[in-house]
């Protein structure tokens, strides 16, 4: 379904994120505010799905 990918570099050496490293807009995940907000940007991304390539 999808095409695309994002590769994030980072200077090293890895470190797992920890709970403050997310913005403060951003919902906790597994919430219904996370779920709407995923709704949201799909849509808003569907138009793109459909446009002419090349």
């Amino acid at each position: 379904m999808f095409d695309s990918a994002l590769f994030e570099v980072k200077p090293g050496p890895f470190r797992p994120l920890a709970e403050d490293d997310f913005v403060p807009w951003a919902p906790r995940d597994d919430t219904s505010e996370a779920s709407e907000l995923l709704r949201r940007w799909e849509a808003l991304a569907a138009p793109l799905a459909t446009a002419p390539r090349g």
